[in-house]
């Protein structure tokens, strides 16, 4: 294994926890707005964890196309 290829690996894994934590998350606050509960926890980790994915989604596509077209 390359170092590229264990970086799509490990950026594939927090892209599935952080998209995991954004759909869960998103579920909460939903609840929470239906329920006229403003301000939770929840409210704050949605944004973050939708972000972290992006992020990590962004991370694994850069690790897989250096593995695919530069090899070590």
């Amino acid at each position: 294994m390359t170092k590229a290829n264990i970086g799509f690996w490990l950026s594939l894994a927090a892209f599935i926890v952080l998209f995991g934590a954004f759909i869960a998350s998103g579920t909460v606050s939903g609840m929470e707005r239906d329920a006229n509960i403003y301000g939770g926890p929840s409210e704050l980790i949605f944004p973050i964890s939708g972000i972290g994915a992006l992020i990590a989604a962004g991370v694994a596509i850069m690790c897989a196309v250096k593995g695919r077209f530069f090899k070590n």
